[in-house]
């Protein structure tokens, strides 16, 4: 494995779902919240432009830490790469 771990976190939002890739997977102090930080983009795909990466680019490119509700998170999972 590799030193520095990458989480891909599955969760609803809106009746859409959601699939982040982030450095850190924290429970948060906020009760009922899982806190995540380090999101990572560009990875998956450099050669064609994804619609939907470029769509979560926008949502949480400025983002530093974002916290989602327990109950809205379907998997995360600890994965080689993006």
């Amino acid at each position: 494995m590799r030193a520095d771990p990458i989480y891909r976190v599955i969760f609803f939002n809106q009746a859409e779902v959601y699939e982040i890739y982030v450095q850190n997977v924290y429970q948060s102090d906020l009760y009922g919240f899982l806190e995540v930080e380090g999101f990572l983009f560009g990875e998956r795909t450099q050669v064609v432009v994804d619609p939907s990466e470029e769509r979560l680019k926008t949502l949480f490119g400025a983002v530093n830490r974002s916290y989602i509700p327990l109950h809205t998170v379907i998997r995360v999972d600890e994965v080689e790469k993006e």
